[in-house]
């Protein structure tokens, strides 16, 4: 955004939503804001809905999405979106955004130059964005959902089978103070009762008591161990957008 023409930031100030205050507090400590450049946070969902409405477009430099809400909701007002090459993203934006590599900021001053200057192109995209958010609806959500789990019935094995398969899952558990750790306490108590199953967490915390008893947990480097000794198999990673989850990095790349 800095590289643009100066004029242009004056026509098209960067506008920043954070998710907390600490986010705030924390962007406020390490990055000077221009004058053209307004970091906000916390918005309700009336604020971002008229924020999405009243842009230019979106712009969007994620490195990795498991969906990509911001694109959707983008669309879903018909706001033209700037995102990334990268994991989901294109499968969402399709024909309906610009798409620039995560890792090249010079294309992405480019792109937001470039869409500014046209807006024949911002018009076209808006109304491909209101054509393709309809994928997303509340009837192909609940119909692919339930293909999902069709198809995992037909790939279980006979309950007839006596042999339990073994699993390890690697995660944050409670009392972790966040999303990850407790829906997979909750994977964990229904999983165990069809798998052998194993947690691996890191050692800066010790898991809740009723956890302990009722559970296998290990610290994560055992598991190449445990591994050695019978092998599992399927190893399950569960992570989030934060630090919590670190420790399993090399383990993803060598398993």
């Amino acid at each position: 955004f800095k590289a643009l023409p100066f004029a242009i930031q004056k026509e098209i100030p960067l506008l920043i939503i954070l998710p907390n205050e600490n986010a705030y507090k924390y962007f406020q400590y390490h990055f000077e804001t221009p004058p053209n450049i307004i970091v906000s946070y916390s918005v309700s969902e009336d604020e971002l809905s008229a924020l999405y409405n009243s842009a230019t477009f979106l712009v969007h430099p994620s490195r990795y999405e498991g969906f990509g809400y911001p694109v959707a909701e983008a669309m879903r007002c018909g706001t033209p979106v700037i995102t990334s090459t990268t994991s989901s993203l294109p499968e969402i934006g399709r024909q309906a955004a610009v798409l620039v590599d995560p890792e090249t900021p010079a294309d992405w001053t480019y792109a937001i130059e470039s869409l500014y200057r046209d807006p024949h192109r911002r018009k076209e995209m808006s109304e491909r964005g209101l054509v393709e958010v309809e994928r997303f609806n509340a009837e192909q959500l609940g119909r692919e959902t339930l293909d999902a789990y069709n198809n995992v019935l037909q790939l279980s094995p006979s309950s007839e089978s006596t042999t339990k398969k073994r699993v390890a899952i690697w995660s944050s558990f409670p009392p972790l103070n966040c999303g990850v750790a407790d829906y997979t306490a909750e994977l964990v108590e229904t999983l165990s009762q069809l798998c052998e199953v194993e947690v691996f967490v890191d050692d800066n915390y010790l898991p809740s008591p009723n956890h302990l008893f009722q559970n296998t947990i290990q610290h994560y480097l055992a598991f190449e161990r445990r591994n050695s000794q019978n092998q599992f198999d399927t190893v399950i990673y569960q992570l989030g957008a934060t630090y919590f989850q670190r420790f399993m990095y090399e383990a993803i790349e060598k398993y």
